[in-house]
């Protein structure tokens, strides 16, 4: 399904999630590095040539995805996503590139909000020797498969949302979760600084 998709600036994007604290909004964005050894890099440049017959670019594949919603109590908006080694919860900011889908759907607010805190619940610390081995480990598992990689984020997007992603969690990259939103009615914003 084809949306017009809303351009904003980061200012606005903000009224706007500020202005919504009942709705969640879902971002798909990545970083802006051009180099080899970068992961960002090679997890996009593995997405682009996927879905190059979706349009898909270099310059618009996306590696990381999460949840963002305004927590009223704190006066603040919170950007919920998986990461290593553990699922976090960080005050929100916009990166170079941003699409942002608004869920307005209470019950699939509710199961996402709840999803988002029981994943964050869970995290439990690690030891420095066992981080060490895991980021050695993780790192050749890049350059191996960059969309393994890239998946890490959007399976934690996927089970959040079953009832808009309906792909397998496992199998969910950041560009496949953002093709499966865009077949739902749903506001779609745009925000680039580049």
């Amino acid at each position: 399904m084809q949306r017009n998709v809303i351009n904003l600036s980061p200012s606005q994007m903000m009224d706007i999630i500020e202005d919504n604290p009942e709705s969640v909004f879902i971002l798909f964005t990545h970083v802006n590095r051009d180099s080899w050894f970068h992961p960002d890099y090679l997890i996009r440049r593995a997405l682009s040539l996927r879905y190059m017959h979706y349009g898909v670019t270099m310059r618009n594949a996306f590696s990381h995805c999460g949840t963002v919603w305004y927590d009223t109590k704190d006066k603040e908006s919170y950007y919920w996503h998986q990461t290593y080694p553990f699922f976090a919860k960080d005050h929100f900011n916009f990166r170079k590139y941003n699409i942002i889908y608004q869920v307005d759907d209470p019950s699939t607010i509710r199961f996402a909000r709840a999803k988002c805190k029981s994943l964050y619940e869970k995290k439990k610390p690690y030891g420095v020797g066992r981080l060490v081995a895991f980021a050695f480990t993780l790192w050749f598992s890049w350059l191996d498969n960059p969309i393994r990689a890239g998946k890490v984020c959007s399976q934690a997007v996927a089970v959040s949302y079953p009832s808009l992603i309906k792909t397998d969690p496992y199998e969910t990259d950041p560009q496949l979760a953002s093709i499966e939103l865009d077949k739902h009615p749903l506001k779609k914003y745009r925000v680039d600084l580049t």
